[in-house]
Formats: structure tokens, sequence, C-alpha cells
């Protein structure tokens, strides 16, 4: 593009041309990154271009017309952007698709992504956490958040917890992306930034399979017994029913008819929640049907410590208990489409899936009663009356 060495006089008579065409200030006096933009219909608009650290991507900023406004406060405006630009700040703070700061986003994130598109049903737990691990970024911008901040913090998660450092980088990885494609930042901070911990074992462990399970069961189930309370309920049904903890802490009566057919919230399409029927150890387990109202609530936040050094089982998660469950399942020869069906997989029958209409209520209440009647197996003492 055309440098000129501006003048408060001859802004004012840059010619007009069939397109528009834009000059750059040019000379001693000049501010790097202002332009005139002239219109083909006379109008001449004087603007900022300005760089974030590590873009190669311009931004623009409209300052304000020539003639209404000096080229001095065009140049000192342009000098006051680029320097914001530069520490990371945004410029165009007074526009609201980017003047909020980082937790304001992580909340508009949620609501309008997460719940709102998106439909996650562990939306809330995933903006808890996520703000409750950067609450040194709370009241910043955005765009100011860099990619050398960001390593830091997951290497200090992870080593206090590995696993929850995993967790960290993906949910900033979604909310980064999601800002970018709002326009809320010029470039991703994290882009192509690989996990902060690859040592993960694989989700197949002793523990999911033969007499090791039937500990885990038994062991669990001693403890429910000892903790009492809430805690007790959702460690009973998380082993009786396979659900994932979200479903079982998110669990209301509203939910549960009085047959004690359980309809759950349909949930994302990778978090899918098949309705399902309990079986009467469930029932036994909570007692009197009721109106509404939460049936568990969310677990204690110390409880999956207390599980590993009780059971000691240092690498217990909650979704080992979904592995056991499906384990076990197989093993009592339940078909694999009832299995899909109660843990929420996805079908694995293709296009035929379409065509069945049938609800296997019956089929899947049968398979849980039958591993209903191996967990009673486990949990009674011999020569005891097992639960009836």
């Amino acid at each position: 593009m055309p440098k000129k060495r501006l003048t408060q006089t001859n802004v004012m008579t840059l010619p007009t041309k069939s397109l528009p065409y834009q000059v750059w200030d040019y000379g001693t006096e000049a501010a790097q990154g202002l332009g005139v933009l002239v219109s083909p219909n006379g109008v001449r608009t004087y603007r900022a271009i300005y760089y974030y650290p590590g873009s190669s991507k311009p931004l623009a900023i409209k300052l304000g017309r020539v003639g209404e406004m000096p080229l001095d406060t065009a140049r000192e405006r342009t000098r006051e952007i680029r320097g914001l630009a530069r520490r990371g700040l945004d410029p165009k703070k007074g526009d609201p698709a980017r003047s909020s700061n980082f937790k304001s986003a992580v909340e508009h994130w949620t609501e309008k992504e997460q719940v709102g598109r998106k439909q996650v049903r562990s939306s809330e737990q995933t903006m808890n956490f996520l703000l409750g691990s950067t609450r040194a970024w709370h009241a910043r911008p955005v765009a100011s958040i860099r990619k050398g901040e960001i390593e830091e913090l997951l290497d200090t998660k992870r080593d206090q917890a590995a696993y929850a450092a995993n967790r960290l980088h993906a949910h900033l990885s979604t909310f980064f992306k999601w800002c970018l494609r709002t326009e809320r930042i010029p470039i991703n901070p994290m882009a192509a930034m690989p996990r902060p911990w690859d040592g993960a074992k694989p989700r197949d462990r002793e523990w999911f399979k033969s007499e090791a399970a039937d500990k885990v069961v038994q062991g669990l189930w001693k403890l429910a017994d000892e903790i009492g309370g809430h805690d007790q309920r959702f460690i009973k049904l998380l082993i009786i029913t396979g659900k994932r903890r979200n479903a079982i802490e998110t669990m209301v009566w509203e939910h549960i008819d009085p047959t004690w057919w359980w309809t759950p919230p349909p949930g994302s399409k990778s978090k899918r929640c098949h309705p399902i029927p309990l079986p009467k150890l469930a029932q036994r387990l909570l007692g009197k049907h009721q109106k509404a109202g939460l049936v568990v609530g969310r677990s204690s936040r110390g409880l999956p410590h207390t599980l590993r050094d009780e059971l000691d089982l240092p690498d217990f998660i909650f979704h080992g208990v979904r592995h056991i469950v499906e384990t076990k399942l197989g093993e009592l020869k339940v078909p694999f489409h009832i299995r899909d069906l109660l843990l929420d997989h996805a079908p694995m029958r293709g296009a035929g899936r379409g065509y069945d209409h049938h609800s296997y209520k019956d089929e899947m209440l049968q398979a849980l009663e039958q591993w209903s009647n191996y967990i009673e197996a486990l949990i009674t003492p011999k020569g005891l009356k097992r639960l009836r």
C-alpha cells in the first residue's frame, strides 16, 4: 500500500478513486500502523492496524473520520492501541464481544456453547473446575493469556495431580478454540500444545476383571456401609447401574416413574444416557418412591482419595466401576446390545438400529437383576441368608 508524509492539510485532500484504497502514515512523526482509508464517495477514515505477540494476522480498528479527528489524535491513539496489543491487552475493550475478562468469557462459553449448543450435562462441573484452576486469570482479557502461562499452569497441575492436568488441558483447549472461532482472540495460544502428562495407564487394569474385580465390589460395598449418608447411595448405585458418576449425582425422582423406570436427560452425543429399569436391589436401597427432589446429590469431595486409601488401590477411579460392570455382564452372558443400552454406549448394529423400535425394557431388567444377584452373592457372608 502507498505511504505518504501525512499532514493535517493533505489528509483532507487525498484523491478519490473508483475503488477504496489506503495510505500509510510515513516519516519521522508518523505512527506505525496508522492508515487513512479513502472510499470512492470521498469519505476518509483513520484506521489503526495492530498485532498480538506471536500473531502474524493483522487486526484493524476504526479510529474516526478525517476532519472530525485531528491527525495528532489519530497518531496518539494508534500508538496507544499498538502498545496495548503488545502487552496482550485488547484494544477493542469497548466491544462486548471482546471486552469480557477470562472469567466472564468462561461463563459465556458455558452458557452458549456447552449448555446451549451442545447440551453437555456436566457443563457446570466443567466450568467450576476450569475457573477453580485459573483464579489468577479471572480479571484478565482472554487475549492476554499467553502460551507460556498456560504451559506453566499445566506443569504445576501435573505435579499435583496428573490426570487432573490432562483434564484441564482438554477443557482449556476446547475453550480457546471457541474463543478463536468467536473472534475473542486473534490466535489460539494452545494450538498444537501437547498434553502435560502422557503417563496415563490404559484403561485395562487388573482390578477390572475376574476375582480382582469381585474384591473391589466387595470392598466398595463394605466401605459404602461404613461411610453412610448420600455417599453410600452414590457408591452402591454406581455398582448396581454402571452409570457414569454425573448421571448418578444428578439423578432426580422426577425422572423415575412409579414402575422404577429411570429416564434421565439424554445427555450429549458423546455422553448419552439411556433410560433403564432399576432392579429390586436399587429399589431397596432408595426406599419409598418420592415425587420430587435429588435422589443422591454430589459425592463428597474427598471420596475418591478415601476409597483409594481404604481399598489400597492407588489407581482407583469411579469410571473403573463401569469397566467392572461391563466385564461382569459379559461374564454373565448378557448380550452386547443390552450392555450397550445399560451402559450408554453407541449401538454396534449399524444401520439396523434405525429399524429397531423395541424398548428392551424386560431384557435390561433381567440383565440388571442377574447382576444384582451376583452382587448379593459377593456381599453376603457365607452361611447367612441373602437379601431378598
